[in-house]
């Protein structure tokens, strides 16, 4: 297979901060014309389900939701729903009204043996379906489901089966997937789960079912021959435009790391003649609950690689400052790094404002190193104490690295909210809170000495 009959989809996960309705049409037509050939939408609690009422959480209407479905087809983008129907369900799951669906008391994990399950994501499955009766698919996750067979009812089953608590997966697994195949659809699973099965078991789901490899740093394309001899007709891929990373950190520490995982992906797509398409995953936060991910912008340069797109020479040195500021320790070599930076410029405007993002990124950066100081600097005069007697020259220094901390993230927090409001991104304040907010917290928290 050449890189010609491979198809090349995105997906956008919609749990974290999301760009208003407005600037999310901006980001798809900056895709350009063939770049994806589908999107693969991840809706959360951004829908106003019937079948989970009371859970829809601020992000776009009904009637702007068809707005995004009708312009993504403009665009040559068959649109490919995706709802998780085993882990990934905090947005559901945290709500008291539903907790009783919960496996073993997990909020992010759905009780496969809980009498009313099965009934909800099939009625789930038939309103999906309903919204888009053009699509081919449907994305049913099944990722990451790591409490499966832990609350008393999965370990009934799982004892009762062959393949021990994998068995309650597959089980589950199958029933959802036929409950997508009759609605005349195909599913699509996420198979990190399913490839630990055995492959008599993988070989048990109904035979529309796809199975996506997803790999974000290294083994790309490992697992598709097993796949396929277990019996799988279609196997996917899938890489990480934006991934799992520390939720203390502003921004993904290496871009190279997600370009060399988009880039073997699709070396992988053109060689492989078993896998029919990749996805180039966007994700919003590190299982769900974790902090709130930056915006996109952040990660313009793996955008454009999985497009098939150049980025501008500012953008290329740009990544090359971020990283110089990011892999270093030294606060005033990231200082340099955020100089450089102030005087990158684009015309393009989604990279302008890449650039602008990233010089607030590395402040942020160079603030923690400051916290990081300040916490050990105090610490260390604490116990010095005793020995040495109270030096009032190193008390004043470290009093004046508090007051220029707390200076630097006043006017931090004013700029960060000033780009987040100019580029239409929602949940500001949540953002800032966990971010800047917290080092404030942290801060509060060291003694004065006197």
């Amino acid at each position: 297979m050449n890189a010609a009959h491979h198809q090349n989809w995105i997906h956008l996960d919609f749990k974290g901060m999301i760009p208003s309705e407005a600037r999310l049409f901006q980001w798809l037509e900056r895709f350009g014309p063939g770049a994806f050939s589908a999107i693969v939408l991840e809706y959360e609690d951004r829908y106003h389900w019937q079948t989970f009422p009371g859970t829809f959480r601020k992000g776009y209407e009904r009637t702007g939701w068809a707005k995004v479905w009708a312009q993504c087809e403009k665009l040559g983008m068959e649109v490919i729903p995706l709802v998780q129907t085993y882990g990934h369900l905090e947005w559901l799951l945290k709500h008291e009204e539903w907790a009783r669906l919960r496996c073993g008391g997990n909020v992010n994990l759905v009780c496969p043996e809980h009498p009313e399950t099965r009934q909800l994501i099939e009625a789930w499955i038939d309103e999906v379906a309903r919204l888009h009766p053009a699509a081919r698919y449907i994305h049913v996750g099944l990722d990451e489901v790591y409490h499966m067979g832990e609350c008393p009812a999965c370990r009934k089953r799982a004892e009762s089966s062959p393949h021990g608590a994998a068995g309650v997966l597959l089980e589950h697994a199958r029933f959802v997937c036929e409950a997508v195949v009759r609605q005349g659809k195909r599913p699509i699973v996420w198979g990190d789960m399913v490839q630990g099965c055995p492959e008599s078991g993988i070989g048990s789901l109904p035979t529309e079912t796809v199975i996506c490899e997803w790999k974000y740093r290294d083994g790309e394309g490992n697992d598709v021959p097993r796949l396929r001899s277990a019996g799988i007709r279609e196997v996917m891929g899938a890489s990480a435009i934006r991934c799992s990373y520390p939720t203390w950190s502003n921004l993904v520490g290496p871009l190279p790391e997600r370009i060399g995982n988009i880039t073997r992906w699709k070396e992988v797509a053109v060689s492989q003649e078993e896998l029919s398409a990749v996805i180039h995953t966007v994700w919003a936060r590190s299982r769900g609950l974790a902090a709130v991910y930056g915006p996109w912008e952040g990660w313009l340069p793996a955008f454009d690689v999985a497009a098939g797109r150049q980025s501008g020479e500012a953008i290329k040195k740009g990544m090359a400052l971020l990283q110089q500021g990011h892999d270093t320790g030294h606060h005033h070599l990231i200082e340099e790094a955020i100089v450089e930076l102030k005087e990158l410029r684009s015309a393009d405007p989604f990279e302008e404002q890449t650039l602008r993002w990233w010089e607030i990124a590395l402040r942020y950066h160079a603030e923690m190193y400051v916290l990081f100081y300040l916490v050990l600097g105090q610490e260390e005069l604490l116990a010095s104490r005793a020995r040495q007697g109270s030096d009032p020259d190193l008390v004043a220094v470290t009093e004046q690295i508090r007051e220029g901390l707390a200076i630097r993230l006043d006017a931090l927090e004013a700029d960060t909210r000033a780009w987040l409001k100019k580029n239409e991104w929602s949940n500001i304040e949540e953002y800032l809170d966990e971010r800047i907010q917290g080092l404030r917290r942290v801060a509060s928290r060291v003694p004065a000495i006197r």
